[in-house]
């Protein structure tokens, strides 16, 4: 017999039985293996993304956990894949206050105020002023009244902060020349082009560098912090922001801040989970910031815990464990559920009656002033 054919009928069926035999095996453990936790991201260039890579690097080495960061750089698409479930935490920006309020961009229909929880945010360099033009004349904030001023369309955070910063003089938009831009990068070429007199800058931003040494001279206004009546205007316009102050060159300023970013989920997360992350991220924040130092934010020591939007029940439960939950900030928590769930509340029985969808928007705006005029 032909020792070829031997081979086919005796030596083949092994290695068939051996190749079914790791198939089931891998196919065993692809269905034991625990799915992906999803965190959505700001885009591949922003800090945002470089600290949610490092946190699920980090994880991974760690706990074994499998992470997947998914990079987008619009806010709305971010939270609208954490509130559809198809990501399970997002490491968002100050879209997500106006999501909680449903303002803006989630004033439609489809969305709405959300019950939104924080588990940690990352304090940083992040912080804002106005970039003034020198030819403008203007010397302050209170100078910009009949000036032109920067807006992007669609930028909701970006314009919340410019009417912050006017509000700080009590200026408002009607008080100056309102130029509407389609993206920001036009906007910085619209400063260049002499069209506008000032525009937003972060102090994260490439385009910070670009306007101050550009070849149209620009300042950034003193910024009194002490100030409670004008800081006031601000925190009514745009409570999230703080005012601080940096000293790194070559820009040393006074201005506005928030946190970034902000590791969100929903209220509906599960508790254990929420708390097991809050805990491997806090216990492994040296690690952590081996890959970016700029992770540094997220030290416990630096959470706001009185702040805008109320934290998780799990985040809160490792607070407790390591002594940092208060009563001042139980009693925080507990007044923010209670205005969250009255606003959503409030929304779902507008909804249902069926509102006429071209005053949707102010129907929407005076339930929700009422509702809070009751709070």
């Amino acid at each position: 017999m032909n020792a070829n054919k031997v081979w086919l009928k005796v030596g083949f069926l092994p290695a068939l039985f051996l190749s079914l035999g790791q198939f089931e095996i891998q196919a065993a453990a692809a269905e034991n293996a625990k799915p992906a936790t999803v965190i959505v991201s700001d885009g591949v260039t922003t800090s945002g993304y470089m600290q949610s890579m490092a946190i699920a690097e980090t994880l991974k080495a760690i706990t074994q956990q499998n992470f997947e960061i998914k990079p987008e750089a619009s806010g709305l698409t971010r939270l609208k894949l954490l509130i559809s479930q198809e990501a399970d935490y997002c490491a968002c920006g100050m879209d997500s206050y106006y999501a909680q309020e449903g303002l803006l961009q989630f004033e439609t229909h489809e969305l709405g105020p959300q019950p939104l929880r924080i588990i940690l945010s990352s304090s940083s360099d992040f912080h804002y002023n106005l970039a003034i033009a020198k030819d403008s004349k203007a010397k302050t904030l209170s100078d910009l009244t009949g000036k032109r001023i920067a807006w992007i369309r669609g930028a909701d955070q970006l314009n919340a902060n410019t009417t912050a910063f006017l509000s700080y003089a009590n200026i408002g938009w009607g008080d100056v020349q309102k130029m509407t831009y389609p993206g920001y990068n036009e906007a910085v070429e619209g400063f260049f082009k002499k069209q506008i007199d000032a525009i937003i800058v972060s102090g994260t931003s490439p385009k910070l560098d670009k306007i101050m040494s550009g070849r149209r001279k620009a300042f950034l206004p003193a910024f009194n912090s002490k100030n409670r009546l004008k800081l006031g205007r601000i925190k009514d316009v745009a409570p999230y922001l703080s005012p601080v102050t940096t000293f790194s060159k070559p820009n040393s300023w006074s201005g506005l801040s928030h946190p970034y970013p902000i590791l969100l989920t929903t209220a509906h997360k599960s508790e254990d989970e929420v708390y097991a992350l809050t805990k491997a991220m806090s216990e492994n924040l040296d690690a952590i910031q081996e890959h970016t130092p700029s992770a540094e934010g997220w030290n416990l020591s630096w959470q706001n815990l009185t702040w805008v939007m109320p934290y998780h029940n799990g985040a809160i439960r490792y607070f407790q464990e390591v002594g940092i939950w208060s009563d001042a900030a139980q009693f925080h928590q507990l007044k923010l559920v209670k205005r969250q769930n009255a606003l959503v509340a409030a929304f779902k029985s507008y909804k249902a009656a069926n509102p006429d969808e071209e005053s949707f928007v102010s129907g929407w705006r005076y339930t929700r002033e009422i509702t809070l005029a009751d709070e």
